[in-house]
C-alpha cells in the first residue's frame, strides 16, 4: 500500500531537513511517510527542522486511495487517525522549532 518516502539530509549546521517523496500522488502521506515524520520528530539531535516535499510540490495530504472501501469503511478511524495522530502529536511534542517549506500551492480543508 505504501509507495512513499522520507527523504532526509542537512542541508546546513543544525538543521534536519524532511522531504516528503511520493510524486505519482502528489506527494500524498501515507503510512510509512507518517511513521517516518513521528520517528524523525522525535529522535532529532539539531536546532530545527523543516518539512517539505519534493517535485515543485508540499502534499496533496492523506493517502486513502489504495484502502479498499469495505476496510476503510469498518476501520476508517485506525487507518486514518493512527499515522497522522503519532506524526502530529510528535511535531507538537517537539521542543524544536518545526518549519514547513511550501514550494508551491498549497490547499486543505478542514471537517469540524
Amino acid at each position: 500500500m505504501s509507495s512513499g518516502r522520507l527523504l532526509t539530509d542537512t542541508p546546513a549546521e543544525g538543521v534536519l531537513r524532511l522531504t516528503i517523496s511520493n510524486p505519482d500522488k502528489r506527494n500524498a502521506l501515507d503510512h510509512a511517510i507518517l511513521d517516518g515524520i513521528a520517528h524523525a520528530v522525535r529522535e532529532a539531535d539539531t536546532r530545527c527542522i523543516v518539512l517539505t516535499g519534493e517535485h515543485g510540490m508540499f502534499s496533496s495530504g492523506y493517502d486513502i486511495g489504495d484502502i479498499p472501501a469495505d476496510v476503510f469503511a469498518r476501520e476508517a478511524e485506525r487507518l486514518v487517525a493512527h499515522p497522522i495522530t503519532a506524526a502530529i502529536d510528535a511535531i507538537e511534542a517537539c521542543d524544536l522549532p518545526v518549519v514547513a517549506s511550501l514550494t508551491a500551492w498549497a490547499i486543505a480543508s478542514r471537517i469540524a
